[in-house]
């Protein structure tokens, strides 16, 4: 298992996603990463890339497929050990602007899919509940929170 610590390799990484995002919703293909551990976000990409595929690639579907792949990426780079405190928040605030919507609805959207997400489904309870916290840490979707 790789981990993303160090100067410049979370900022890496929150680029690679915010770029990645942005591209699903303007349906448009993202220049490659300038990272060589890309499978996982490969893989939810190209999943987000069916769904938009699938709902007639309108604005309206390539935006949810966009927030879908936060979703998926946030939760299998958190699985990883890959994310740096802060950077998948930053990651998903800085995506709010390609996706035509504001941080906080962003924010709640993307928490919501990586707490239903299947990754998350198929963890044992101590797993999903460390999980569960911090992406109630990081995202921060409820004011309340």
């Amino acid at each position: 298992m790789e981990t993303f610590c160090g100067e410049g390799k979370a900022d890496s990484l929150v680029d690679d996603v915010v770029d990645r995002a942005g591209a699903i919703a303007a349906g448009v293909k993202a220049g490659r990463s300038r990272r060589s551990a890309t499978a996982r976000l490969d893989a939810c990409e190209a999943r987000a890339r069916g769904i938009a595929a699938a709902g007639g690639a309108s604005d309206e579907t390539r935006r949810t497929a966009a927030v879908e792949f936060l979703g998926d990426a946030v939760t299998a780079l958190a699985l990883d050990g890959a994310w740096e405190p802060g950077s998948a928040r930053q990651a998903v605030v800085s995506s709010a602007a390609a996706l035509d919507s504001s941080p906080g609805a962003i924010l709640l959207a993307v928490f919501l899919r990586a707490v239903a997400s299947s990754d998350a489904a198929q963890l044992p309870p101590q797993i999903a509940a460390d999980l569960f916290l911090w992406l109630l840490v990081e995202l921060g979707p409820a004011e309340a929170a």
